[in-house]
């Protein structure tokens, strides 16, 4: 029973301390898109905490920590969209990745995990800003024409976070951490 209490107390800690670093990673840099949004850098984050503490963590660092960084900024007509996109990115990067231990995280389905859940926040956001966004706020900030302009930050984000949390975490792999709980 205390064991018990122990997985999950060390759950609830490395998650919301995970959630805590995504939302200021997410802040931290901030470049303005075109239509609304912005590019930031979050993701590398959310794909370590996704891989390492896996994908409840993945979600909860993703969605929570996104959207938080969302309203603090001002991005709030973003922040639905935000919670259920990062979420759902840091989800499946945890499932894609596999492993509860450091000797399980295997090179090609880490690969394989970080670029299926780039192009998920990539697909995600166009989808928000073409359909979903332009049926809830008719303005230029949303729309075919504010997606496709959106699109190239987008695709700049997901490849430079998942070309930068690669390398971060294979050299954590073998340091011999492992936050699995």
């Amino acid at each position: 029973m205390n064991n018990q209490i122990n997985k999950r107390l060390k759950f609830i800690v490395y998650t919301s301390l995970s959630i805590a670093m995504v939302a200021l990673a997410t802040m931290a840099i901030k470049i303005p898109s075109v239509k609304g949004g912005y590019v930031n850098f979050g993701d590398i984050v959310i794909f370590i905490t996704a891989v390492f503490l896996g994908k409840t963590a993945g979600f909860f660092a993703g969605g929570i920590g996104s959207a938080m960084a969302d309203l603090i900024l001002g991005y709030t007509v973003y922040a639905p969209a935000t919670f259920v996109i990062k979420g759902l990115e840091g989800f499946i990067c945890g499932y894609l990745s596999g492993g509860k231990s450091k000797a399980e995280i295997k090179t090609g389905p880490l690969i394989l995990a970080i670029v299926v859940s780039a192009a998920w926040m990539i697909f995600g956001y166009f989808m928000f800003e073409c359909k979903i966004g332009s049926l809830l706020f008719a303005n230029e900030d949303f729309g075919l024409t504010a997606a496709v302009l959106n699109l190239p930050g987008n695709i700049i984000q997901g490849a430079v976070s998942a070309a930068a949390a690669l390398p971060f975490i294979l050299s954590l792999k073998k340091t011999g951490i492992s936050f699995k709980i």
